[in-house]
């Protein structure tokens, strides 16, 4: 497990999209199609980015 500030530096080398690291739950294109996390025991980070060059 990771805190925010490990995933921010292991992302630091990437161009990140919309809407950059968030929280799994809420990055969604339609959020009515999943629940958003119903717990907060741990928060899991994502995001998607292109390398820079």
């Amino acid at each position: 497990m990771r805190e925010r500030a490990d995933v921010e530096a292991f992302c630091a080398p990437l161009d990140l999209e919309e809407p950059g690291l968030t929280e799994v739950s809420a990055w969604r294109p339609r959020p009515d199609d999943v629940p958003s996390q119903q717990t907060w025991e741990w928060e899991e980070y994502g995001g998607m980015g292109f390398v820079r060059r």
